[in-house]
Formats: C-alpha cells, structure tokens, sequence
C-alpha cells in the first residue's frame, strides 16, 4: 500500500494514510491541539478504515475510507465490497446499540467523470478519495430523511435517479458506471438506497449540499447557518467543541 501512497502524496487522504502507517496519532485530525491523546481509529479491515469525521454534524459522525486512492466507492474493485459491507454492518450495529432511537443515515458524494472533467457532485473539495459518511439523526418522518433529501435534491437538479436494495454493495457500479452521484440510504427505509447520478455539465453541484440540508432537515438549523454545518467553519470556529466531539466518540467506540 505505502506505493499507492507514495503516488497520491498530493491527496490529504493518502498522506494521512502515511502518517497514520508511520505511528503519527494525528493523522487526520492534524487540526486539534490535543489530537494525538486518543486513538482515532475505531474500526478497520485490510482495506477500509472507520474513523470520527473531522466537523462532526453529530455525536459520532463516522467517515468509511477506501485505503486505496479511488474517487468513489463505485470505482472500488469489486473484491472489496464483501469487506465493505462486512464493516458497515458492524459499524450499523454499534451505532444502533449507541443510539438505539436514532434513524441512522448514510450519504456519499461519490467524485465522477463527465466528458474528461472531474466533478465533485457537492464534495466539499478537500479530497477526491472515496469515503462514506454514517451519522445517527433524530428521527424528524417516519419516512426516513433519504427519501426526504433525494425528493429535494431531484427537484433542484436534473439527476438520474435510481435506487439500490443495499449500501455498500456492488451494484453501485452498474448504474454510476465513472460518473459522478450522490447516494443516501437511511435506518428508517432499510432496503432502498437512493443513488442520483449526475451525467452533464449544465449544472453544478452546491458543495456541501447534503451537510446543508441534513443541517435544516433534521437539526433545526437555517441554511444562513454555514458557521454550524460547513465543516470549514465548524474546524476554524468551533475547535474546542469538535474536538471534544471527536474525542467522545474515539472513546465510546474503542472502549
């Protein structure tokens, strides 16, 4: 793996990668004064990590990285899906015994191709390596905040829609093929994940569009509020109350 790395050293994803090889606790969360005091690395298989997301929306706001530098889990190896599904049904899981009356939600924006671009599909810009958000969410509809978010997002934007009975699961490949797309799954609609795919350039993506509408959807914030739900601002405004999030929830999860 240390090849792949060394490849991809301008990927902050990779590098951190390294670090974290090389025994460097800060890996990820380079941000944080006190970082290297608790472990970040709450699960892992040969070729996954599970580790506390850097602006967390939530108590244990989770992040499921692909160890080999892809722009998506749609362009995974199709050998690691049995991994992934392996470590996402232990993440649910434990998530479920932490938070046993929360909808568990899902979300990607899997970085694509059109016509030669890469396009980040609402990706936050810091990285194009594939990675998965996992979140518990109050439970606001009994529909479940997916189907919520897919309605809303389809309306704004001309996306493909299709829907898959499982996350992660290799059948994201079929239909995203190498474009970019946006996938959702929620606890709440447990066999149907929603997968919008973006196939032109007429339009772009708002970055950070899912962490927007998660923010106004289920936690009762504005979309004015960008201090709350962008994580660029959450790390540079808030540092002490993330950090102490992310340390929660490092030592609930290795306890």
């Amino acid at each position: 793996m240390s090849d792949q790395w060394d490849s991809w050293l301008d990927c902050t994803f990779c590098s951190n990668f390294k670090k974290m090889a090389m025994g460097d606790r800060k890996a990820f969360f380079a941000e944080y004064s006190t970082s290297a005091d608790f472990n970040p690395l709450l699960d892992q298989t040969d070729n996954l990590i599970l580790i506390p997301d850097i602006a967390p929306l939530t108590e244990d706001h989770l992040l499921l990285i692909s160890k080999l530098h892809v722009p998506s889990f749609s362009a995974l190896p199709g050998e690691y899906f049995s991994e992934a599904e392996l470590l996402f049904k232990r993440t649910l899981l434990r998530m479920t015994e932490f938070h046993p009356e929360a909808e568990i939600f899902v979300f990607e924006h899997g970085v694509g191709y059109i016509d030669g671009q890469v396009v980040h599909c609402g990706a936050c810009n810091r990285t194009d390596h594939a990675h998965i958000h996992v979140l518990p969410l109050p439970k606001t509809n009994p529909s479940g905040v997916a189907e919520i978010l897919a309605g809303d997002v389809a309306k704004k934007f001309p996306l493909r829609l299709s829907t898959l009975s499982s996350v992660p699961s290799a059948s994201l490949r079929i239909p995203a093929g190498n474009y970019p797309y946006l996938l959702l799954w929620s606890s709440l609609d447990f066999n149907t994940a929603y997968l919008l795919i973006q196939d032109s350039l007429d339009y772009t993506i708002p970055s950070q569009i899912v962490r927007q509408m998660l923010a106004v959807q289920s936690l009762g914030l504005q979309e004015e509020d960008s201090d709350r739900w962008d994580w660029r601002n959450l790390v540079d405004l808030y540092p002490h109350e993330m950090e102490a999030m992310i340390r929660s929830t490092a030592q609930r999860w290795c306890a």
